[in-house]
């Protein structure tokens, strides 16, 4: 694991799991408390800049705890309440913030007919990755309130590490804003309390706010993936012991329906947000629904149960694709622990929030000294290995073992790395639940760290396209910088994927038809484009799509019946051979994307391609005009700019 991230491993290994359930693909999580609040600082300007690094950095799993504060009625960041100040109350769900107007579907995504000019001039949206002017981006929603809204990127991230700032209050605000002579406020009006020093404003809002401005500055199909925003909701401590538990709200005191946490994040991110009545009504009818569109957007549905014949399904989920590309949606918001001073929420009218535990399977994994995973992910079994068995479903822990390491910084790997990397490889999403070092507004590098080391498919330096790696600069053999364009699966390294010459001779990966976890071993070896013919009957050339799938994989590449001629390397449905770094599933499938010359932009590939029409050389001039004028006009009715030259929409097939 020693070596150089390469951000192109996350952006390709989204693409590859587009198909599978999203209750089965891992996401890297993070605790917000441990990662923003360790100093016990509840600080508005530094929670806005943490929030911001670590879903810049790639956590797509964000923990919060909440607490609610009978004393103001409202939500609240710190874990105790905060008197002595007087503020306005708090807006309904209709006035809380401002509603989009007149919405609708440009171009593959949604946008408002009274969307103001964006007036941040540079954003980024990735580690060591490009740049996207925002002058294209599209605003989802009028602010009635005059708010920078650049996201806060730390020193460690490439960017711009413009800051997120409000606009002055209002006179009504200043004047509603009364600091209590017996409340003690610190640098940038910090009050304390007992323990603590809060923001008296930190709270829903601030968390709304930050998601929504991350989500439209990545509101492209090249940056868009989904996020999770999972609520622990507690009581606030009394004031006068903020140390001591939290009493009980008497009913008048608890949060009235606008107040509920999904009412809240819906009136703010409506159309991003993907509800239980959605999910529930798509259930109904999955061949309306997800097996409507496309293949590419179709959810695999050998990972769930289909009854009345396969017109309906009790557990399934839609995939990534479908999700993003299909319903625009990019955001899961759910509920998992509840105090019991807070017991009585009015769950039932919180309809737009998962509940129960839905989004979270917290299982309490066993890790060896060494970070291995001691009890097998693999199910051992006669017969063909099926999901129902591994019970992956939404699984996550929180089992990470020597976090304090993730500070050093170096390259090499250690008991940290060495326990995400086995909890990621058994399909287990891993939290970070505890504080690393600095806070993430301050020191952004451990938190990257976690993230990169999730990633369960490439090995570390990989996908590289050099023209000369160690074993060929050893060698002495040539090697153009269009050979390593295709995945081979290394048995030897757990399993991990590296780039090869896709000219060489090796086995394949054959999965069974109809079965994710279930892999043979090709009959013969092969160059990448003729190596899938050998396949077995009923499977095959296939890809790992999820960590387990990859996981299952590595145990058929070690079984000594099905392993080949003790080979360790195994061809993977997997390259880039059409477009360099443009990962895609198929021998023949091309890049979804295409330069346009002369334009910052990445265009649409149609899905279809017309016959080409062979026409006279004195219309050619007129033809290439007329192309070029529809290109920009297409071009600005989706008003989707993103990164180094390129517009991309699609989903790899």
């Amino acid at each position: 694991m020693s070596g150089r991230y390469r951000p192109s491993s996350q952006a390709s290994q989204r693409d590859v799991g587009l198909q599978i359930p999203v209750d089965f693909v891992t996401a890297p999580g993070v605790a917000v408390t441990a990662a923003c609040f360790g100093n016990e600082v509840y600080d508005q300007s530094a929670a806005v800049k943490c929030l911001s690094n670590l879903l810049a950095t790639g956590f797509r799993r964000l923990i919060f705890d909440v607490y609610w504060d009978q004393r103001r009625l409202t939500w609240s960041l710190c874990p105790a309440e905060i008197s002595g100040v007087f503020v306005q109350s708090q807006p309904t769900a209709s006035s809380a913030f401002p509603s989009t107007t007149e919405e609708s579907l440009e171009g593959g995504r949604l946008s408002s007919s009274q969307d103001p000019p964006s007036t941040a001039s540079e954003y980024t949206t990735s580690i060591d990755g490009p740049t996207a002017s925002a002058d294209a981006l599209v605003a989802r929603q009028d602010r009635s309130e005059s708010i920078n809204t650049s996201l806060t990127i730390g020193n460690s991230i490439s960017g711009t590490g413009t800051s997120l700032t409000r606009g002055e209050p209002s006179p009504t605000q200043a004047a509603n804003t009364l600091a209590s002579p017996a409340s003690t406020t610190a640098n940038g009006g910090l009050f304390s309390v007992g323990p603590y020093k809060c923001s008296k404003d930190l709270g829903i809002f601030d968390i709304a706010e930050v998601l929504d401005d991350f989500l439209r500055f990545t509101d492209d199909t090249l940056n868009a993936v989904l996020r999770y925003m999972v609520f622990n909701l507690h009581a606030a401590s009394p004031l006068n012991d903020a140390a001591s538990p939290a009493s009980r709200p008497p009913n008048s005191r608890l949060p009235s329906t606008p107040n509920l946490i999904g009412n809240l994040f819906h009136t703010r991110l409506s159309s991003y947000m993907y509800t239980p009545g959605l999910l529930q009504s798509q259930r109904a009818d999955i061949q309306g629904s997800w097996l409507s569109v496309g293949n590419s957007s179709q959810p695999d549905p050998g990972y769930f149960t289909t009854l009345d014949d396969a017109s309906n399904t009790p557990d399934g989920w839609p995939s990534e694709s479908f999700l993003e590309f299909e319903n625009m949606r990019r955001v899961l918001v759910g509920i998992d622990n509840v105090d019991p001073q807070i017991a009585n929420y009015d769950f039932d009218n919180d309809d737009y929030i998962f509940q129960g535990m839905t989004l979270s399977n917290l299982v309490d994994v066993n890790l060896s000294p060494n970070g291995t995973v001691v009890d097998d992910c693999i199910v051992q079994t006669d017969e063909q290995p099926t999901v129902k068995a591994a019970n992956s479903s939404w699984a996550v822990s929180t089992n990470v073992a020597g976090l304090d390491q993730l500070e050093t910084g170096v390259e090499e790997p250690n008991l940290a790395k060495l326990s995400i990397s086995n909890l990621t490889a058994c399909g287990y999403t891993p939290i970070l639940n505890s504080s690393v070092g600095q806070t993430a507004d301050v020191d952004i590098e451990p938190y990257q760290t976690f993230v990169y080391t999730s990633v369960w498919s490439w090995a570390w330096e990989e996908p590289s396209n050099d023209s000369f790696k160690p074993s060929y600069r050893a060698s002495g053999e040539d090697a153009s910088d269009t050979d390593f364009r295709c995945a081979l699966f290394d048995s030897s390294n757990l399993g991990r994927w590296r780039t090869a010459i896709c000219q060489n001779r090796h086995y394949a990966a054959c999965r069974t038809n109809g079965a994710p976890y279930s892999w043979r071993i090709s009959q013969d070896t092969g160059s990448y484009g003729e190596v899938g013919s050998s396949c077995p009957d009923g499977t095959r050339f296939a890809v790992p799509r999820n960590a387990l799938e990859n996981r299952y994989l590595l145990s058929a590449a070690n079984d000594p019946e099905l392993r080949r001629d003790n080979v360790r390397e195994l061809w993977l449905n997997f390259n880039s051979l059409s477009v360099e770094s443009c990962w895609v599933a198929g021998v023949n499938t091309t890049c979804p994307y295409t330069p346009l010359e002369g334009y910052n932009t990445r265009e649409i590939v149609a899905p279809t391609v017309g016959a080409i029409i062979v026409i006279v050389i004195a219309l050619l001039t007129l033809l290439v005009k007329c192309g070029a004028n529809r290109r920009r006009t297409r071009r600005k009715r989706q008003r989707k700019r993103v990164h180094k030259g390129w517009e991309y929409e699609g989903v790899p097939q």
